[in-house]
């Protein structure tokens, strides 16, 4: 599919080709590799290149592709998904990187090589060095999920690269399920990023990465305490297991100079003894009060417990963030208690500013009608509310009449627009 379309206010061309069939083949990609010659005169183009599960084209087609992308000079925009393509190699990816230093005004840069299997450190190293000219980069998104292959030292040549890009305001990494990265890769990336003080919004995915320990989340957070522009952190962890509550010491230590951070998103999914280390936590969150968004989860695979002492940290940090809008918080499978929600209850209701909430109890079996009660006294008095969501997914001790009541009390709320409450039980046969 071909799309050209001119959008506005500024004038911006954009070319849009995706692949809707996996029997796309090289000679496909050759002919529309021909379009793509007849528009590298043009400035200010946006590309947008949906190759994803292309499994009929090969090296040879993507060949005819770069060659075609290397007659650009004055790009705005890069958007290139290749993933899944579970043959692309690292002849592709040479034939990328020599592609992109040409690129020296572009702006935007998305690549997508998640599922590629057979990607190694030799392929990272020809798109690093194809990255290290694009000096006008404003903002980066690139994804290596799910690849055995990669270890510290191509992850060290990007992130040599990602440096020199100064004028890097918002960046989007992912390596989640790339088990040979570990500490000492989190360090010299750490070390990198802390020299690009434009920065203003970072996204880091690691989940799954089990050389992942709390030596490296040390260095993450000590990298971030030096970006005095952040305004958006978005950290996933999820199922790094040698994560533990000392992680949340960083925390503590590094939040000075995030005075102008507003959105944070935490994925702690799976990680042992969490709940440990809350109180340290707790009292890093407490110096955010700029934060308007808050994304916490606590989340377990198996039963987990988050005991009373932990959730009146969580609940005391909650009552210092008067300037929250959002909040979004998952204890599921921690096993938690009415006395437990009744402790983060009374915290909401002195947050007059929030607009939407988000409670995951799913699989807190301990978890009862009363509970229910707790919230809606805590919610009947913000005026401002307009979202709410409850997951109640195997919390068996709730009644649909409490529901029903919970739903009832709300009401009354003038902004109120939705009330979500997922709610059944699911059975196993034995």
């Amino acid at each position: 599919m071909l799309h050209i379309a001119f959008t506005s206010p500024a004038p911006i061309l954009k070319f849009h080709l995706e692949c809707q069939s996996d029997s796309i083949t090289d000679h496909d990609l050759q002919i529309q590799s021909r379009k793509l010659n007849r528009l590298t005169s043009l400035k200010n183009l946006s590309l947008n290149l949906n190759l994803s599960r292309c499994d009929e084209i090969s090296d040879q087609g993507l060949e005819h592709l770069s060659k075609a992308l290397k007659g650009f000079t004055e790009l705005h925009t890069v958007s290139l998904n290749l993933s899944d393509w579970f043959d692309l190699s690292d002849k592709s990816l040479n034939d990328i990187g020599q592609a992109l230093k040409r690129f020296n005004l572009l702006r935007n840069l998305s690549l997508n090589f998640s599922g590629c299997w057979d990607i190694t450190d030799e392929g990272l190293k020809h798109i690093s060095k194809g990255l290290k000219r694009l000096t006008s980069l404003t903002k980066i998104i690139l994804h290596f999920c799910q690849n055995r292959l990669l270890t510290n030292k191509g992850f060290t040549d990007l992130s040599k690269s990602l440096e020199k890009l100064n004028s890097l305001q918002i960046i989007n990494i992912r390596f989640s399920a790339c088990p040979k990265i570990d500490d000492e890769g989190l360090k010299i990336f750490s070390q990198a990023i802390q020299r690009l003080t434009l920065l203003n919004k970072i996204s880091f995915s690691f989940c799954g990465s089990r050389q992942i320990t709390d030596e490296g989340i040390k260095h993450i957070f000590e990298a971030l305490n030096k970006l005095p522009s952040l305004t958006s952190i978005d950290l996933n962890f999820s199922q790094c297991h040698y994560i533990t509550g000392k992680s949340f010491e960083n925390i503590k230590e590094n939040q000075d100079q995030l005075a102008l951070l507003h959105t944070l998103k935490l994925n702690l999914h799976g990680c042992s003894d969490i709940h440990k280390g809350m109180k340290r936590m707790c009292e890093g969150l407490k110096k955010l009060t700029s934060l308007k968004n808050i994304n916490l989860n606590f989340s377990e695979d198996w039963d987990g417990i988050l005991e009373e002492k932990q959730m009146k940290c969580l609940s005391q940090a909650l009552r210092r963030l008067t300037a929250l809008r959002s909040i979004n918080l998952d204890f599921s499978k921690r096993n938690i208690d009415d006395e437990c929600v009744m402790i983060l209850s009374k915290a909401l209701k002195n947050l007059y500013l929030f607009h939407t909430i988000n409670l995951n109890f799913s699989y807190s079996y301990r978890v009862t009608g009363q509970s229910l009660k707790h919230i809606a006294k805590s919610l009947d008095n913000l005026a401002s509310l307009r979202n709410v969501r409850l997951d109640l997914v195997n919390c068996r001790q709730i009644k649909k009449k409490g529901i029903d009541t919970f739903r009832e009390r709300l009401k009354g709320l003038v902004s109120l627009k939705t009330i979500d409450i997922d709610y059944h039980v699911e059975y196993t046969l034995r």
